[in-house]
C-alpha cells in the first residue's frame, strides 16, 4: 500500500508528539529496586495467589488500518514480537501468566473466559498483551495491594501522574462479577461497584509504561524509540 505525501506527513506528526510525550516521563523514571514480595506459579497453589492474565484476544484492526503488516501482537518489537515482550516483562514479575488468545467477541467475553479458566485463584490482574513497556515493579505493587488484606481493596489500580493504567487487579469478591461479563464494556462496570484502590507508581521505574499500548504503527515505532533511548 502506497501512502500519499499528505498520509506521510501525517504519520510523522502523529509519531513526533507521541515519542516527544513519552520520552520525557522515561528519563525522569528511577532505574533503582525491584520486588521480591511477589511470587506465584499456578502449580504453587498458596495462599494469596494471584494471576496476572494477558488478554491478547481481539483483531487488532487499528493496526492494519495505520498500515501494519501483520496482528499488532506479531508486529517486530526490540527483537522480539510485542506479545512476546509484553510476556518477557510479566514473567519478570514472578507472577503466574495466563494468556487469553482465544478468539471472543468482545472484551468482556476475553476477560470471564480468562478468570474462569484459573478460577482457584485468590486474585487477578488484567493487562493487555499490547503493552511492552509495562514495568514488572508496576505489576507487582498492583498484586502487593491485592495480597495486603489490611488494604481491604477489591480492585486495585496504578496511578500515574493522575491518569489510571495497568495492570488493573480485582480480588476473589470480583469472581462472579469477573465471570459474568461480556460485550465490549470490559470491566468498566465493576470499577462503580467496589472499592478502588488507586497507587500511585510514578516513583516506580519505568512507571509511564503502564499508560502505553500499541494500537496503531506510530505508537510501535514511538515505544521502539522510548526503549532505544
Amino acid at each position: 500500500m502506497r501512502l500519499t505525501n499528505a498520509e506521510v506527513m501525517q504519520y510523522l506528526d502523529a509519531l513526533l508528539t507521541k515519542t516527544s510525550e513519552w520520552i520525557g516521563h522515561f528519563k525522569s523514571s528511577p532505574q533503582a529496586g525491584g520486588c521480591h514480595e511477589v511470587t506465584g506459579g499456578a502449580a504453587a497453589g498458596g495462599a494469596n495467589e494471584i494471576i496476572l492474565l494477558i488478554l491478547a484476544s481481539g483483531r487488532g484492526e487499528r493496526f492494519t488500518a495505520s498500515g501494519g503488516a501483520t496482528h499488532k501482537l506479531d508486529a517486530p518489537f526490540a527483537g522480539k514480537t510485542v506479545l512476546q515482550a509484553t510476556l518477557a516483562k510479566a514473567r519478570a514479575s514472578g507472577l503466574a501468566c495466563h494468556v487469553e488468545r482465544a478468539d471472543h467477541a468482545g472484551m468482556g467475553d476475553t476477560i470471564a473466559a480468562a478468570v474462569a479458566a484459573n478460577r482457584h485463584a485468590d486474585g487477578w490482574l488484567i493487562l493487555p498483551a499490547d503493552m511492552p513497556l509495562i514495568s514488572p515493579e508496576v505489576i507487582c505493587a498492583v498484586a502487593n495491594v491485592l495480597k495486603n488484606s489490611a488494604e481491604h481493596a477489591a480492585i486495585a489500580m496504578p496511578v500515574v501522574q493522575g491518569q489510571r493504567g495497568h495492570p488493573v487487579g480485582f480480588s476473589r469478591a470480583c469472581l462472579d462479577d469477573l465471570l459474568a461479563l461480556s460485550g465490549d464494556m470490559g470491566a468498566r462496570a465493576l470499577l462503580n461497584k467496589f472499592a478502588v484502590k488507586k497507587i500511585a507508581v510514578d516513583h516506580l521505574p519505568n512507571a509511564r509504561g503502564c499508560l502505553i499500548d500499541i494500537d496503531t504503527v506510530a505508537d510501535l515505532a514511538a515505544a521502539s524509540f522510548i526503549l532505544a533511548e
